[in-house]
């Protein structure tokens, strides 16, 4: 396993990740995390601090309902984080968080996604990519005006405002630029129907953080940091790869595929990803994490 993390064209970083080979009190497993930051650095790196150790002290880390009850914890853990040491942000900083926890001795892997990170299979064999993060698109008439009616109850002077950005997906202020201007990204909006993989309620937006705005609307259906799950095995010949937000959403995970078929050796990969990605476009803070089997 190995990463790569660069600031590249913005003048912070505000990615963190983490990689643990073992996990003390669970040797059998391993766990890789990106914190995708936006707004400021210091949500990424609380979660880098703690995340990795609530989660060793479960009892069952492969556990759906235990990993998800950690995210509800250390989102509330984040709050009063946030009204202490910085309380002129509370309502301008977030960080996505994609955590991958690998049980070596059967090759599954358990990933829960708060927020728009990427994770993803990548088979040299078939020549194919399975992404294990949803796709969060809509479609019908009824959604698109449920979405409608319960962005109208968000009052306009909050400091994250949401607008219907198309029939498929979400705008998003993030903040303030550098120029000190908003800076919008657009989420997507869950369709997918409950199911083993996907046990929690998909809320319009997940992240931790933004905390004050999450008390003040009291809407976990719209903004929360509940996860969303998928459980696959990782094969023989089969690469896992965790993206921070922005490394695939101009270019897709095709491209992606021909350096994983040319570079055998893992080590390599996330170097080459990250040229790869660079290659099409200026990327922003970018963090690429891979795994695979020997």
């Amino acid at each position: 396993m190995s990463a790569v993390s660069e600031a590249n064209a913005t003048p912070h970083m505000h990615d963190r990740y983490s990689i643990h080979e073992v996990l003390p009190k669970h040797p059998k497993l391993a766990l890789l995390v990106v914190y995708d930051g936006y707004g400021g650095h210091e949500i990424a790196e609380f979660l880098q601090t703690y995340l990795p150790t609530y989660i060793n002290n479960l009892q069952n880390p492969m556990e759906f309902t235990q990993i998800g009850a950690v995210c509800s914890e250390l989102d509330e853990t984040i709050r009063k984080f946030s009204t202490v040491h910085i309380p002129s942000k509370i309502d301008e900083i977030g960080s996505s968080c994609l955590i991958a926890i690998i049980d070596k001795e059967n090759r599954n892997i358990l990933a829960a996604n708060v927020g728009g990170c990427t994770i993803a299979i990548f088979d040299r064999d078939s020549h194919t990519v399975d992404e294990l993060t949803p796709q969060h698109t809509i479609g019908e008439a009824k959604q698109i005006q449920e979405i409608q009616s319960k962005l109208a109850t968000i009052p306009e002077n909050q400091a994250i405002k949401f607008a219907k950005y198309g029939p498929q997906s979400l705008l998003q202020l993030r903040g303030l630029n550098a120029e000190q201007k908003p800076e919008y990204s657009i989420c997507h909006v869950s369709n997918h129907p409950t199911s083993e993989t996907e046990i929690l309620k998909s809320p319009f937006y997940r992240t931790f953080g933004f905390n004050a705005l999450k008390r003040k609307l009291d809407r976990p259906d719209i903004l929360s940091a509940a996860p969303e799950f998928a459980f696959r095995k990782l094969e023989k010949n089969q690469v896992l790869i965790l993206c921070s937000q922005g490394v695939t959403q101009r270019i897709g995970l095709a491209p992606l595929l021909q350096p994983i078929n040319k570079y055998t050796e893992t080590r390599f990969l996330p170097q080459q990803l990250y040229n790869t990605a660079k290659s099409f476009y200026t990327l922003g803070n970018c963090t690429i994490i891979a795994f695979s089997f020997c």
